[in-house]
């Protein structure tokens, strides 16, 4: 039988909450240990009072025979051995349950652990840097770094605002995107690098504050160095500083 207000395929108790099928089955079985049992124990004790009956019927007949006190020392002893079976298939399902109950807790730990560990990959993959001029740049040379100093973003601290320079700090496709401004009314020629390798080009053409801006996805490996720096073929040329002249980046992916 099933408890009153609930629903066992469902899973929702008389409250109307939901509940796992295997929750619902816990609560059923501690409501209900042993069903089988329960019924041998009813129908024993059904057949106690018929026997009851029969004695009666025989003393009013003129006293207990020997059959009949036989029958009913019989079905006591039944009776005992239904009630110990009983017991112990009572507690081996006690133990059972506490086995059952033990593993839900294990695999909810376990899922807890997943769920914690793809945060920690989450947080430890948000690489990401932002920085601009600070100070006007005048009479740069070949291959010189282009310094970004003032920091708006750097998480991972991967950025050396020091150096000009962004380190790899773990292998992976990374996005990155320049935008210069010069006052110079000349041809200027900038790259951003990684390592010794060019990956983009910034050019200007000489008409005196322009802008040139360029981007590049590039897979690197942990341990490599990207960077802004002034073309080989140029030399003496100037930046404006501010948020016109910006160095930005990030981790996309493994």
């Amino acid at each position: 039988m099933e408890p009153p207000g609930s629903d066992f395929e469902t899973g929702e108790d008389y409250k109307g909450r939901s509940t796992s099928t295997l929750q619902c089955k816990i609560k059923y079985c501690r409501r209900n240990p042993n069903i089988i049992c329960w019924t041998l124990l009813l129908l024993f004790m059904f057949l106690i009072c018929v026997s009851s009956l029969s004695i009666a019927v025989n003393i009013g007949q003129g006293g207990l025979s020997k059959e009949v006190s036989i029958r009913l020392t019989f079905l006591e002893n039944t009776v005992e051995d239904i009630t110990q079976k009983f017991l112990e298939e009572k507690h081996r399902a006690d133990k059972l349950f506490q086995q059952l109950e033990q593993l839900m807790v294990e695999h909810h730990c376990a899922d807890v652990k997943d769920v914690i560990g793809q945060t920690q990959t989450n947080v430890s993959n948000r690489v990401a840097f932002s920085a601009y001029l600070a100070r006007d740049l005048d009479n740069l040379g070949p291959d010189q770094t282009v310094i970004f100093e003032n920091v708006t973003l750097n998480d991972g601290n991967a950025y050396n605002p020091l150096l000009g320079t962004f380190h790899v700090p773990q292998a992976g496709l990374y996005f990155f995107t320049v935008t210069l401004q010069s006052f110079q009314k000349r041809r200027q020629w900038f790259k951003l690098v990684a390592d010794r390798h060019i990956q983009a080009e910034l050019l200007y053409y000489p008409f005196g504050h322009q802008m040139a801006t360029n981007t590049a996805v590039l897979r690197l490996k942990e341990g490599q160095t990207v960077r802004v720096a002034v073309s080989e073929e140029e030399n003496g040329v100037s930046l404006q500083n501010g948020y016109t002249s910006k160095f930005s980046g990030f981790f996309v992916n493994e």
